[in-house]
């Protein structure tokens, strides 16, 4: 997971092709530890699906521009799949699972393999 942490680095990821994901995470929350524990074991089991985190209390801004441009209601932890700069799927708090995110990308036939 790569970390952004300014409104600069959010707009180049938002102008990628293809799909990739934001893990909004706080680090106050117990759930959003549980949560990260997930994303770490999604990234052993779905090693090419870029994911970006962001730290809902240390880069707020990002955080809200997230919501804004996705046009997502801002949860935390929260998991958005995105392509095209358009979100996909949301998930957050306990649903935020490594099985289930993969299952859904399988499902959806999302990634190439």
């Amino acid at each position: 997971m790569k970390s952004l942490e300014n409104l600069a680095e959010l707009n180049e990821v938002l102008k990628q092709q293809g799909l990739y994901a934001f893990y909004k995470h706080s680090s106050v929350c117990h759930r959003s530890a549980m949560a990260l524990g997930e994303m770490e074991a999604l990234g052993g089991s779905v090693p090419d699906l870029k994911v970006y985190q962001v730290l809902v209390l240390e880069h707020r801004p990002v955080s809200n521009e997230i919501s804004e441009k996705l046009a997502v209601k801002h949860e935390s932890p929260q998991f958005l799949l995105v392509k095209e700069g358009k979100c996909l799927w949301s998930i957050s708090h306990a649903a935020i699972k490594a099985k289930s995110i993969s299952e859904y990308l399988t499902e959806k036939k999302l990634l190439n393999h």
